[in-house]
């Protein structure tokens, strides 16, 4: 009879299933990305050591807003963060994520006047930005916490001992963005030698291993191919550039996509197309979320003051403490009140949105029913012509 005491004691790298100890999905650590219908689909958020998540979705269409706020939420659980990117600096990563921080209340919008540069005349405009009386209560709250690794090269074996070094100094969340950039030797982002196929594959296994191995939340970043005409792949997986090579050793798939058939809309979908932790799916319709540019913060619309107004650690120290900070209290209850108004003018923003597109539907309903009373008529006066009887 097989005993599998007796099969680990001559092979090390065995384990006697009957010694583990059982882990349920509902043990595991979640981090949260402080989007209601998502971390409750996601039993509370994305999972910790069981792999790594792809996050992806189109150029441009806001992937790095996702991970900005993933990011923030780690950093307001006080986790180590370890960020990879090939597409940014250190300085933009850090503009980003202090943007998403400073959220309604520490952002202002300031009046940018006609000016030129370079001989080209830039016209009169408006940008948001950290106000200055927040900045440094903002970078405190994080501080010691944020690592940007900047390679000399971008070769996969550094970034997974890198990544090991990571953790034996406590970190836990590491972003890696986008994971085509991550081998010099890969000539095109599609991946059609199978040598440069192999070498991809095998970090990423690596990788996810690793992300098992430590105990360590990993996020992969990856491009979706560009949308063709009539093709709609049965599995969203297949959209990703580099296909099954990227999303086979990841335990979750997330895709951040614009509504189907609006082209133009502000609004993005999140759908997850895998889901090793406990198989639900969601990509049919996925969960509508919107987006605030001011704060560059992603929110459920059914749930925009929690999420569009949820308060970081830096702002419930401010407003608790101003003096403290050596903040004036007058400022303070003009930003809260500045804050409030933004949330109250985007709730009201999609309630309008919403109130329209249930009226194009009662619409359309209406129109559908008078072609079909149309149709019986017109079946009834053939039927009547033919002697026919219903």
């Amino acid at each position: 009879m097989y005993s599998a005491e007796v099969f680990n004691q001559t092979h090390a790298d065995t384990l006697v299933v009957a010694k583990a100890e059982a882990i349920s999905p509902y043990d595991i650590e979640r981090l949260p990305i402080r989007i209601r219908s998502v971390d409750k689909f996601l039993l509370g958020g994305f999972p910790r050591g069981t792999g790594y998540t792809v996050i992806a979705g189109s150029r441009g269409k806001g992937k790095s807003t996702v991970v900005n706020q993933i990011v923030a939420q780690a950093l307001e659980m006080q986790k180590g963060v370890l960020m990879y990117s090939g597409e940014k600096s250190c300085g933009t990563a850090r503009g980003d994520l202090e943007a998403t921080l400073a959220g309604p209340f520490g952002m202002e919008c300031v009046r940018i006047p006609e000016k030129k540069i370079n001989g080209y005349t830039m016209d009169a405009h408006n940008e948001y930005r950290i106000n200055a009386k927040y900045k440094k209560l903002i970078r405190a709250s994080y501080g010691d916490l944020f690592s940007f690794y900047n390679p000399s090269g971008s070769n996969f074996d550094h970034l997974l001992k890198t990544v090991s070094d990571f953790a034996d100094c406590g970190g836990e969340v590491v972003i890696v963005d986008n994971v085509m950039m991550l081998e010099s030797a890969i000539s095109n982002s599609s991946i059609k030698a199978s040598e440069d196929r192999r070498r991809l594959q095998s970090g990423l296994v690596a990788l996810a291993q690793l992300a098992i191995d430590r105990n360590l939340w990993i996020f992969v970043v990856a491009h979706t191919k560009k949308e063709q005409a009539g093709y709609h792949p049965e599995d969203l997986s297949d959209l990703v550039r580099g296909e099954s090579v990227v999303t086979d050793a990841a335990s979750l798939v997330l895709f951040y996509q614009m509504p189907s058939g609006e082209p133009d809309s502000k609004d993005r979908v999140i759908k997850i197309s895998k889901n090793r932790d406990f198989g639900d799916l969601n990509v049919e319709k996925g969960f509508r979320v919107a987006f605030d540019p001011s704060s560059r913060r992603i929110y459920d619309p059914n749930n925009t003051s929690e999420e569009l107004g949820y308060k970081y650690l830096w702002q419930r120290s401010a407003e608790t403490f101003p003096e403290r900070y050596g903040l004036e209290v007058e400022d303070i209850i003009h930003n809260m009140s500045r804050s409030d108004d933004v949330v109250n003018a985007a709730r009201a923003s999609k309630d309008a949105e919403l109130a329209q597109l249930k009226a194009r539907a009662a619409e359309k309903r209406a129109k559908q029913r008078k072609a079909e009373a149309v149709k019986d008529v017109a079946l009834n006066v053939r039927a009547e012509k033919l002697g026919v009887e219903f």
